[in-house]
């Protein structure tokens, strides 16, 4: 089976397209993925595979929000064990007493930021990136491997020369509102290669491959008519019932079609609005009475990419068990 790529050669101020061909005897997992892959990793069927859905809290966590968090995480998945989440932190404003806690509890600790303001270059990259590892590391906090942008403006090739640097395994911040619909929805992929022409909705592109370091992409909302990067920006959005159905419709997509990933981005400001905070624990109330719906961290959904297990199986996956 092959896979075609455009990418994009400049020379001398002159750009030409050209094709790069994706192999998948050569890109295999665990180590490689392909972006135009459709398959379900180890080519299950839908109805073999389990919807993960993510649920990735971000910026800083402090005593006010703590237990506005804690609403969300009395949940437990079809094997007993309590949901997991992903939190990506900003330095700035955060208790790292309760960032300890929520480690402890088995919750992904990603980086966002040190102050909130995406980084402008590489050296930029390497640095905030290496300053949140040594930080988190001074608390015995385990390292982290995933990196969401500030305010989601995914750096491109700078940002995974920071996340490379680093040893850091993936990106979070690649909002899409080209592949949103059922058959078009992204499962987890590396770039081995060098996807020219593909880009994400908000940041600049990454030009470059970064072999064995992965993208988990958002699909972009659409609501009532109106498309928006995450729940949050929908202003549309006004009533309990409202709040629900944004973030449900959009697991029904996944659901409803191949089972890629679904992850929703949750900031303070959702969790501070009553309405918002009620509609998304209504949804967990919902997802959770599902057999083949787990809710885990980011780097739990790609280690099942990596290792792909049936339903019939998935109560000993080890990754996600208590």
């Amino acid at each position: 089976m092959h896979f075609t790529y455009v990418y994009t050669i400049c020379i001398a101020a002159s750009c030409v397209h050209a094709k790069m061909s994706c192999d998948d005897s050569a890109c295999v997992l665990p180590a490689c993925r392909c972006f135009s892959d459709r398959s379900i990793p180890g080519y299950l069927s839908p109805f073999q595979t389990p919807q993960i859905v993510t649920i990735t809290l971000e910026n800083n966590i402090s005593s006010v929000i703590k237990p506005l968090y804690d609403s969300l995480l009395n949940f437990r998945n079809p094997n007993n064990c309590s949901i997991r989440v992903s939190f990506y932190i900003d330095d700035s404003g955060t208790d790292y007493s309760i960032v300890t806690n929520y480690a402890s509890q088995g919750h992904e600790i990603g980086i966002q930021s040190i102050n909130g303001t995406p980084p402008n270059s590489s050296a930029d990259w390497i640095h905030m990136i290496k300053y949140m590892k040594t930080r988190l590391g001074r608390d015995g906090i385990p390292s982290s491997y995933g990196v969401r942008a500030p305010h989601l403006s995914f750096g491109g090739t700078n940002e995974y020369i920071g996340i490379q640097t680093n040893d850091m395994m993936y990106d979070s911040s690649c909002v899409t509102s080209e592949f949103v619909s059922p058959g078009t929805l992204k499962w987890p992929f590396t770039y081995d290669y060098d996807y020219g022409m593909f880009k994400c909705d908000i940041g600049t592109s990454v030009d470059r491959p970064f072999p064995g370091r992965w993208q988990v992409m958002l699909a972009a909302y659409r609501y009532k008519g109106v498309e928006c990067a995450v729940p949050d920006s929908c202003e549309n959005v006004k009533t309990e019932a409202e709040a629900f159905d944004i973030i449900y419709e959009a697991f029904l997509d996944h659901y409803l079609g191949d089972r890629a990933p679904y992850t929703v981005v949750i900031s303070p400001a959702w969790m501070l609005t009553d309405y918002k905070r009620a509609g998304l624990i209504n949804f967990l109330t919902n997802i959770t009475t599902h057999r083949d719906v787990w809710l885990v961290s980011q780097i739990q959904a790609i280690q099942w990419v990596k290792q792909p297990t049936s339903l019939d199986h998935i109560l000993e996956f080890p990754p996600w068990t208590c």
